[in-house]
């Protein structure tokens, strides 16, 4: 019996190697650190399983020291031979590696453990990411490597004096709520115990108590230089975090509202611009003093609205924390960042594993899949203290995707926000009811923000937090559901936020061009929103040959440092505090970018016809701040100088429907981008039938009129009907790929966990890919973007699969690909050589095609020009 003879880290010459007691113990030290810097989390575990704190870690702490068990199996060790012939361990043929040392240690654990903590085993065994698999193999351990494992077992066990949970249902349902958070704290211990600069390979022998108190300083002091401590929340209100400006009704009522004992949803309904976002921040920041809270995490629903949010957050972020803390901010999809501590302590470049475990394998390292992932700045963004990102990082965290886990650790400690609430369809939202969930089950308060939100829509949110149901039609409206009650308060409107819109509807493309043209040529700077790339693209080449620079193309179809670019342009020609020369005449031909969150103020606004609370969010983009006759900026309590506010709308007529081509005939590109014909038909047969609306005050009635009604002409019937089918059929499916939250961390198929890239957030109707652009200009291939950091991340774009084709240049791509910091592990590559037009890729299809592309117009078919 020696349970010294047993190796778990190597470097890749095994010339060194650190023994599994040693690793075992750095990483529940590492575990302790943790707990000692999430305390809630400890003091949970405690009360679910009737143990005394004390009890509870030792429970946790030995549980996680068995974490990588599964490494005592010679199927694991004979992956280091020579290791394995140094530590005088019996000599034996090779063993294939078939069942991983996660897996197998699970096998261990159950030999002699109930099935009443199974899903604490399995968030603990299933430390790479993905819940072990349930097998049952009793014979894949011999007597002697179960002698050594039980042994040191022992040995922790008198080191970490764990406590002995009841057996009982009771405790099994709870180990199944707990394991999901678990699992996440022993994924982020297992990486942080992996990194052999703190943690130096040590191969003599040791007596285990002294190990344990060395390695204990070694953790403590790495989780400090991590940044994973939790500063202390300041608990300010809205006049210390926004001193320069007055609240608003909305503001006020965040201010002060009683902040719940229980956990809460908040749901705050007012209109665009009208201050949700501060509101929130105030919300946020009370909560977190109040009830012992880390940090905030705010999900939008687009790059460019998080890109928006992240410079507004960054202005605040350090009043929501007490002086002197390092509270890091991070942005989740990489294109720009405040802090870079938490990436530069954790990004690990120690893959000190033997080949077999090499990073492009089935089983790669934790050091070295720590790297490539924290090395994604999205992931990472739920780990910060203030993460700001794309809604579907949040989304991920209930998908069955490889190390979810670490997202629902991130979230359990957080405030969640969550903004533009409306803007998402039928599968995102039934994930994200399950993320509402999991925060009501983990105690957390969440907070919901939306200028149009359904009442069918709001009633499923409600629904995970409290039974009761809304019954104030009012708007704005402020709403706090907890399980005992629902409170909604009536919000005064702020008078300088009321505003009549005379609604005009205009009959073709061409009559929006010439409208375009008129109202940019009498001064005004002018925003026409396409639902299409296409149409957009069609329209600026259309226009650029009149106004050339004076006009702008803003959509999704750019690598991201050129979208970045023209985002930035828009935002500062077109915000809050542009000027007069920089606006005058101006024109932005935008898709669906520029609808959310963007804080743009356009003189007039073209639109598509769009789904009437999107019409609602566009009509926002204009009028937005006071200005006088040029379109400078006023004061906020004089009236603006610009005249009547009128939408244009390129629409059908809705009282002439005679086929189901009603849409297509004038938008056949909308017609393909939205389903539900009956939506988009009873939205045009309400907005012109009022002629004019008033906003905020009609939204609400606006809204139930398209939304709650099932009137639609007989011509559209079927086709509305397909529409109400694929909503139904994405809301299924939402459903289905969902984690089971009940069933705890574990699973019972080979298959049912897949990479974060295969794990869908959004069901697109034209599937789409990641493709990094590359330029070959016959000697070297370079990313598109010229950026000395994350020039391959900056050179991104998604694009439609049947746009991208199929490569002419596969040795380029593979060429590319080597360059990159992740070998491209994730993304396709597009590698472009210079034409006279652009940058130009020739692409393999049935009819094969060229691709285009250049900072103005972006990404297209050649023949699209």
């Amino acid at each position: 019996m020696d349970f010294y003879r047993y190796w778990a880290k190597t470097n890749h010459d095994q010339s060194e190697w650190h023994l599994l007691p040693y690793h075992s113990l750095d990483v529940a030290a590492c575990g302790k650190a943790l707990l000692e810097v999430h305390p809630k989390m400890l003091a949970r575990v405690a009360t679910a399983l009737k143990l005394t704190p004390e009890e509870a870690e030792g429970f946790l702490l030995h549980l996680l020291a068995l974490h990588d068990f599964g490494k005592f199996l010679p199927h694991f060790q004979m992956l280091a031979p020579k290791v394995v012939a140094a530590l005088g361990q019996p000599e034996r043929t090779h063993v294939p590696y078939v069942i991983r040392h996660d897996t197998a240690g699970y096998i261990w654990w159950s030999l002699d453990n109930s099935r009443e903590l199974n899903a604490l085993a399995c968030a603990i065994f299933g430390h790479h990411g993905v819940p072990p698999l349930i097998l049952d193999e009793p014979g894949l351990f011999d007597d002697e490597e179960l002698e050594d494992a039980q042994a040191l077992s022992d040995a922790f066990a008198e080191i970490f004096k764990p406590g002995t949970p009841e057996r009982s249902a009771a405790t099994e349902e709870f180990a199944k709520e707990l394991s999901w958070t678990v699992a996440g704290w022993a994924v982020l211990a297992d990486w942080l115990g992996s990194n052999v600069e703190a943690f130096p390979f040590v191969a003599e022998r040791v007596p285990l108590t002294q190990y344990w108190d060395m390695t204990q300083k070694a953790a403590g002091k790495l989780v400090k230089d991590a940044g994973l401590e939790r500063p202390v929340p300041s608990g300010q209100d809205f006049e210390q975090l926004f001193p320069r400006y007055a609240p608003s009704a909305l503001q006020t009522w965040a201010n002060t509202v009683e902040i719940p004992e229980e956990p809460a949803l908040f749901i705050l309904e007012d209109a665009t611009g009208a201050g949700k976002t501060e509101a929130a921040f105030t919300l946020a920041s009370r909560i977190m003093a109040a009830r012992d809270f880390g940090g905030v995490f705010v999900g939008l629903p687009t790059t460019a609205t998080a890109n928006q949010m992240y410079d507004r957050t960054s202005d605040v972020y350090r009043a929501m924390f007490v002086e002197g803390g390092m509270p890091s901010l991070v942005l989740a999809h990489g294109q720009r960042k405040l802090s870079e501590k938490f990436r530069q302590t954790l990004e690990f470049n120690t893959p000190n594993e033997p080949k077999s475990y090499d990073r492009k394998g089935n089983d790669v390292t934790a050091s070295a899949f720590c790297a490539a992932w924290l090395a994604d700045r999205a992931k990472k963004s739920l780990l910060a203290h203030v993460g700001v990102g794309t809604i579907d990082q949040l989304l991920l965290g209930v998908l069955p995707a490889k190390h979810q886990s670490l997202r629902m650790w991130g979230i359990r400690d957080k405030v969640i926000i969550v903004d533009e609430v409306h803007a998402y369809d039928e599968y995102m939202n039934e994930l994200l009811l399950t993320v509402l969930r999991f925060c009501r089950q983990e105690g957390l308060y969440v907070v919901l923000l939306s200028a149009t939100l359904s009442d069918g829509l709001k009633a499923k949110f409600l629904s995970t937090y409290t039974g009761d149901e809304a019954i104030d039609a009012r708007f704005p409206l402020a709403m706090v559901a907890t399980e005992n009650r629902l409170t909604e308060s009536a919000i005064q409107a702020d008078p300088g936020r009321e505003r009549k819109l005379e609604v005009l509807r205009l009959e073709s493309d061409e009559e929006g061009i010439e409208k375009v043209r008129t109202l940019a040529k009498s001064g005004r700077c002018v925003c026409w929103i396409r639902n299409t790339v296409n149409d957009a693209v069609a329209v600026y080449h259309e226009l650029e040959q009149e106004f050339g620079d004076h006009v702008d193309l803003f959509h999704a179809r750019f690598a991201a440092a050129d979208r970045q670019t023209i985002e930035q342009r828009v935002v500062t020609r077109f915000g809050k505090d542009s000027q007069a020369d920089a606006r005058r005449g101006r024109i932005v031909i935008a898709t669906q970018v520029v609808e959310q969150s963007l804080d743009v103020d356009f003189d007039e606004i073209v639109t598509d016809l769009a789904p009437v609370d999107l019409l609602i969010q566009r009509a926002g983009r204009m009028r937005r701040h006071k200005r006088d006759g040029d379109g400078n900026p006023i004061p906020h309590d004089l009236q603006d100088q610009r005249g009547p506010i009128r939408l244009h709308i390129v629409s059908p007529d809705p009282g002439s429907v005679d086929s189901a081509t009603w849409l297509a005939d004038v938008l056949p590109g909308s017609n393909a981008v939205y389903q539900r014909l009956d939506v988009m038909w009873r939205t045009a047969k309400v907005i012109f039938s009022s002629h004019e609306i008033a906003l905020p005050g009609d939204s609400r009635a606006l809204v139930s009129a398209v939304y709650d009604s099932d009137d639609c002409p007989d011509a559209l019937a079927e086709r509305a009907d397909r529409g109400l089918g694929k909503g139904l059929s994405k809301q299924n499916q939402g459903r289905l790929n969902a984690l089971t939250l009940t069933d705890g961390y574990q699973r019972f198929g080979q298959n049912f966990w897949q990479d974060e890239h295969k794990t869908p957030t959004r069901i697109e109707e034209v599937p789409s890919t990641k493709v990094r652009l590359a330029v070959w200009d016959g000697a070297a291939i370079a990313p598109i973007a010229k950026a000395d950091r994350f020039a391959w991340e900056l050179s991104e774009v998604s694009m439609a699969v049947h746009l991208f084709g199929e490569s002419t240049t596969p040795e380029l791509d593979e060429r590319a690909k080597a360059l990159m910091p992740d070998e491209g592990r994730w993304v396709d590559v597009l590698v472009l050589t210079p034409g006279p037009d652009g940058l130009v890729a020739q692409r393999a299809a049935k009819t094969p095609f060229t691709l285009l592309y250049d900072s103005k117009r972006g990404l297209q078919k050649l023949e699209d020009r």
